[in-house]
């Protein structure tokens, strides 16, 4: 019987390759407007920004490292519907001084949880964006606590944009400004300020402090790496 090289013991081992790169990305969402997702909240007194949360949270965990705990899913929303059942019996019925109670404390409990949950949703999606287009995008933390679901939908709309090429994160003016201080910078190699396919030579000053901020260096050593030895041509 002819024996093939996958038979042979000897022979050199063969499988394929299974890139375990980040290959997370932006776009796992679908574009939805920002101010349709204002008009929801408006509509239905602020319900839809929790069903707005639910159904990011689930299509976020499918493509991204930094994943929102199922359990703080399904506490905020359960929370949520707890309360507002209280809210519509205590419309109807007088309810027992102790539920009354209740009813106050969870108002605030919830409106915190819901903070919370938007807070974790955005460290998600800074973590989605680590791509070379999307790196430099920043998500706000006043901001994202105040306007919740509709500045995230907003920035994943941006986001979107930036990797559909129809829009683009402005570096002209800024390389322009900091002109005269990268003419003094240190000479560094380029290929040094290549990794995973991100020149990191191309972004400005602020754009780096920016990806350095953002980035998690303990997952990306070699991209923090090159984006310290970038920072050193500022100086």
């Amino acid at each position: 019987m002819e024996k093939t090289v996958q038979h042979n013991p000897y022979s050199t081992p063969v499988s394929d390759i299974v890139s375990n790169a980040d290959d997370s990305s932006i776009n796992v969402f679908k574009r939805f407007s920002a101010w349709f997702v204002f008009l929801l909240n408006l509509v239905t007194l602020g319900i839809y920004s929790y069903v707005w949360f639910y159904l990011r949270s689930r299509t976020i965990n499918t493509d991204t490292n930094l994943k929102i705990p199922e359990l703080l899913i399904y506490t905020i929303c359960g929370v949520y519907v707890v309360s507002t059942g209280l809210e519509i019996l205590a419309f109807v019925t007088e309810l027992p001084p102790l539920i009354q109670q209740y009813n106050i404390i969870s108002v605030y409990i919830t409106a915190l949880l819901q903070i919370f949950g938007f807070f974790v949703l955005r460290s998600s999606l800074l973590d989605l964006l680590r791509t070379e287009k999307t790196i430099g995008l920043k998500i706000s933390g006043f901001m994202t606590f105040f306007f919740g679901a509709i500045y995230l939908q907003y920035k994943i709309n941006e986001a979107l944009d930036i990797e559909s090429g129809r829009l683009e994160i402005s570096r002209t003016n800024s390389r322009t400004s900091d002109s005269s201080s990268a003419a003094e910078a240190t000479p560094v190699e380029d290929s040094e300020l290549i990794v995973d396919g991100i020149e990191f030579g191309n972004y400005s000053e602020s754009e780096l402090k920016d990806c350095l901020a953002n980035i998690d260096q303990q997952k990306y050593p070699e991209r923090t790496k090159a984006i310290k030895l970038a920072l050193t041509r500022f100086r």
